[in-house]
């Protein structure tokens, strides 16, 4: 054993000693320029997009809207009642002006998921455009 010790560590000796003539020195400003690589490629490549997941988003819209809603229906029950008495609110017209309010927020978040979706379909558009215009 350890002559074959000996045999192994005098061919890689050997390959070392091959290696080291062969090798090249790089240059002094190779850094340099790879940093130069790296920022252009920066420049050209934009800045990545963090992706929120569609249900996240969602969830976000409607809390947010929600959230407005009742502080809309608050300000609108609060002197309803101080006014006319709790009768008052559960009576007809009170509780059509209340489903209007609600259908108009109903109306917006829909407006808004809407709006939201076609704006990410004009952006993966205008994306993919961009892409194919790179590759020529």
């Amino acid at each position: 054993m350890n002559i074959e010790d000996k045999n192994i560590s005098h061919d890689d000796e050997q390959l070392r000693q091959l290696i080291k003539s062969s090798r090249m020195e790089a240059p002094k400003n190779l850094n340099y320029r790879i940093m130069q690589q790296i920022e252009t490629e920066k420049v050209f490549t934009g800045k990545s997009v963090v992706k929120k997941s569609k249900l996240e988003n969602t969830i976000k819209d409607i809390a947010t809207i929600s959230g407005i809603m009742y502080v809309v229906l608050a300000l609108l029950a609060i002197p309803a009642y101080i006014m006319y008495g709790k009768d008052y609110l559960i009576s007809s017209p009170f509780l059509n002006t209340v489903l209007l309010i609600l259908l108009v927020f109903a109306l917006f978040w829909l407006f808004s998921r809407l709006d939201a979706h076609l704006q990410k379909k004009n952006f993966e558009k205008s994306r993919r455009q961009n892409h194919l215009r790179h590759q020529r």
